[in-house]
Formats: C-alpha cells, structure tokens, sequence
C-alpha cells in the first residue's frame, strides 16, 4: 500500500481547486440559455449569479490552485524550469486578468443592461438593446477563450511535454 503523503494531499487540494475554479465555466452557457427562456426575469439574476460565482468560487479557487501549484513546484519532482509549468503558470496568470478585467466587468455590464432593457420593455417581454448584445457577444468570445485556455492547461498538466 502507498503511503500518503503531504504532496499527495496537497496535489489532491490542487485539482479539486482547478475543478473549482474552472467547471462553472464550462457551465455558464448552459446557464446563460437557461435564463433566456425567460430573459425578462431570468437574465439579471443569471448575470448576479455569474459575478457572484466569478467573485466567491472561482477567484478564491484560482489563488488555491496557484498557491498548491508553487508548492507542487517548489516540494515535488518538477522544477520551474519545464515548460509545460511554465505554459500553466501563464495560463493561470492570464486566467485571472481575464476573470477580474474581462468577466465580472462585462457580467456586471449585463446585469445593468437587462434591468434596464427590462424596464424599457412592454410589459412581460423583455427587448434587449444591441448594446446588451454586443457586450454579451463579446462575453462568449472571452468565455471561449477562458475554456479554450483551461483545456490546454489540462493537457499540458497531464501529458508535461518535454518530459
């Protein structure tokens, strides 16, 4: 039997932090469509919802999950000189400017649209202005790329090129 060590148990931390940190975002288009099925009620909580997730989970998650992977570093096997820690580490340094500059910005943007659409809006119909549009289809964009960023952090992390 192995033994448990506090590497083990600080690696466990670091991949329950990334699922944390990174599931929801898989998630928030299935959420977003959600609210959009009654988008004059829905929208604006989908949206507090998405800045408080960004805010509560995924922020403090992504500090875990950058603190146990400088340890990971630091006490494991793996030294700050391999590549594919350094393509993570650039990855979770872009993951937080995108989340602080990009994501609670524009969701909070949203939020003030849809009330605001809403309240210009004939009743129990919700008319979204091409500016709610146009920041909302820049958020996919930014979305994408988060993904798009945790996928390559996942396979790096997993197959460590150039070992």
């Amino acid at each position: 039997m192995a033994a448990i060590t506090f590497l083990n148990i600080v690696l466990t931390i670091h991949i329950l932090a990334a699922i944390c940190a990174f599931g929801v975002v898989f998630a928030y288009p299935l959420m977003g469509a959600v609210a959009f099925q009654t988008p004059s009620r829905g929208l604006p909580y989908y949206h507090r919802a998405v800045i408080l997730t960004n805010r509560a989970l995924v922020t403090p998650s992504m500090l875990v999950l950058l603190a146990s992977g400088i340890y990971l570093v630091v006490d494991g096997p793996y030294g700050f000189d391999q590549a594919w820690i350094s393509i993570a580490f650039v990855i979770i340094i872009l993951l937080f400017g995108l989340v602080g500059a990009a994501l609670i910005p524009m969701s909070k943007r949203l939020k003030e649209l849809a009330v605001r659409d809403g309240g210009n809006s004939p009743a129990g119909k919700l008319i979204l202005s091409k500016e709610y549009r146009r920041v909302a289809d820049r958020l996919k964009g930014i979305e994408r790329l988060v993904q798009l960023l945790v996928l390559i952090a996942v396979f790096v992390m997993v197959t460590k090129p150039g070992i």
